[in-house]
């Protein structure tokens, strides 16, 4: 199967950003020149999704959050149990 090569246009519409942002990503997307103008391969764009979600951290519910917010060992970690009120 060959790999696609994807104008900036393209890559920005299925990233949702603009030029300007997508320029500071080339690095990483292994953005490369051909015929004069700039490509980068549908594979890399991928894999360079992937990895954004990789390192997303998971959500928590508002439950989940509440719950925290009210436990005081998230409040105050270093304390010892027995100088807490």
């Amino acid at each position: 199967m060959k790999n696609r090569a994807l104008s900036l246009k393209q890559v920005g519409e299925r990233l949702g950003i603009g030029q300007t942002s997508l320029r500071k990503l080339f690095v990483e997307l292994k953005a490369y020149k051909a015929g004069g103008q700039w490509r980068i391969d549908e594979s890399d764009l991928e894999a360079y999704v992937a990895a954004q979600k990789a390192k997303r951290q998971p959500r928590i519910t508002e439950a989940e959050a509440v719950e925290k917010a009210f436990d005081p060992d998230a409040l105050l970690p270093d304390v010892p149990e027995e100088a807490r009120l």
